[in-house]
């Protein structure tokens, strides 16, 4: 599923991370916004290769070669101010808790949400088990209960994406 236009321009941010870089779409979507940065993470050794050549002459695009979940720390280490974040680091049609990195990501998110603008964007919300989206929302409402008053939105729209942002 693209990108949602209208919440990359509701909710604006300096950064842009994917996970989940496939064939470019989201990096060439993200181009079109003014990003300072565009962080894309590909676990397929290729992919990532053939999207470095890909991107090589987009200096705002980086791209990162391994599994989201360890490589995400690193990322969001180098950045500095607001963030959107779109998991899509995902290939299975049914996604469980142990296929999908999604529950990890959130984890590597969670710290930043103290002190900067964050927006997360959660693909294929339509393809994960039931198991799955109930683990997602609890872990969205426990992050609701330590830091409700910076959280802005939280809605599924599409049937296919999962989103909430956080504003400190």
């Amino acid at each position: 599923m693209p990108l949602p236009k209208t919440l990359l321009q509701k909710y604006p941010a300096i950064n842009f991370v994917e996970t989940g870089t496939f064939q470019g779409e989201g990096v060439v979507f993200a181009s079109q916004y003014d990003y300072k940065a565009i962080h894309s993470i590909e676990a397929d050794f290729n992919m990532a290769r053939d999207a470095k050549d890909k991107f090589r002459d987009y200096p705002r695009v980086n791209i990162w070669q391994g599994k989201s979940e360890n490589v995400l720390p690193s990322v969001i280490e180098h950045l500095q101010g607001s963030i959107t974040f779109w998991l899509d680091a995902h290939m299975e049609s049914n996604l469980t808790a142990t296929n999908c990195p999604i529950l990890k990501e959130l984890a590597c998110i969670t710290p930043l949400l103290t002190d900067r603008k964050v927006n997360v964007l959660i693909d294929d919300w339509r393809l994960m088990s039931t198991d799955l989206r109930e683990k997602i929302l609890l872990y969205v409402s426990k992050l609701l209960g330590k830091v409700k008053s910076g959280f802005e939105d939280t809605h599924i729209a599409s049937a296919d994406i999962f989103w909430f942002t956080y504003r400190p």
